[in-house]
């Protein structure tokens, strides 16, 4: 299912399920924009995005991106108080859109359940109450070892290769893992 046939629904679907107050991207189309001509733009983007499925490319300048700083706080004055967003075209949105609806129905089969963050339903405070008893359970023996990881720095450096690599060591579709290798290099 992964590499099924892109329906007009589903395209239908990722236009509707964003956000009408989004940005628009450097393209300057916004979600609101492709809902209030959706009856006449529908069959065009369709076929758009059809095509990055069949082909495995984007039309030049899709993946255009304008990188802007948003402050956090109401007298922002050092670089830390501002907040880095990058606005994407919303047609790279929807084709993003797309891949993972279909890689959530994936994801809880191919995730193990003490990595609750991404999976829907799944409650992160159940990691926190079994920390807790763990540690309790560490106080009480004598010859036990514990240690806090900085797991920003571990995730931050994980390689595209790697990642690559695992998704078709998990049996993912060649097809799928490919889809665009400008995508991720």
């Amino acid at each position: 299912m992964l590499v099924a046939p892109i329906t007009f629904e589903e395209v239908k679907i990722a236009v509707f399920d964003g956000k009408v107050s989004s940005s628009p991207g450097p393209d300057g189309f916004s979600y609101a924009f492709y809902r209030s001509t959706w009856h006449i733009l529908g069959p065009q983007l369709f076929n758009a995005v059809n095509y990055f499925f069949t082909s495995g490319s984007f039309p030049k300048g899709v993946k255009a991106t304008a990188i802007t700083l948003i402050p956090k706080c109401s007298h922002a004055s050092n670089i830390n108080h501002y907040r880095p967003i990058s606005l994407c075209n919303v047609f790279y949105k929807i084709v993003a859109k797309i891949i993972a609806d279909r890689l959530k129905m994936v994801l809880p089969f191919i995730i193990h359940d003490s990595q609750s963050g991404f999976i829907a339903n799944r409650c992160s405070t159940d990691n926190i109450i079994l920390a807790a008893e763990v540690l309790r359970d560490f106080k009480s023996s004598q010859k036990s070892f514990c240690a806090k990881l900085d797991i920003k720095k571990a995730f931050d450096s994980v390689s595209t290769e790697f990642l690559i690599a695992r998704l078709l060591q998990k049996g993912f579709p060649e097809v799928f893992v490919f889809l665009d290798k400008r995508m991720y290099f």
